[in-house]
């Protein structure tokens, strides 16, 4: 009966985590500029190659690599140090 409960309480904690997490990406993603989620938008979730989105958006092929480069990279510190702190308040509040 032990092993449920815990199996139980290990579940609702993954589930949490998710929750946090997608919450967290989302967060980061709304602290971006317009035109640096646009670019998010139609790279990762219309799935757009480079050169396209250099097209539609008629920029240089270069600078659309560069801005999702960076956008991406903004995002990683952005959740990482999220990340961070939702762990330290959760711990001080479990």
């Amino acid at each position: 009966m032990d092993d449920d409960n815990n199996n139980i309480h290990l579940y609702k904690e993954s589930i949490l985590n998710e929750e946090t997490d997608l919450a967290l990406v989302k967060s980061a993603i709304e602290d971006l500029d317009t035109d640096d989620q646009e670019l998010l938008n139609l790279s990762v979730y219309q799935g757009y190659s480079h050169s396209e989105i250099s097209e539609i958006l008629d920029i240089p092929l270069g600078t659309v690599k560069t801005r999702i480069r960076r956008n991406l990279m903004k995002l990683k510190d952005t959740f990482a140090t999220n990340k961070s702190r939702s762990r330290v308040i959760q711990f001080k509040n479990g």
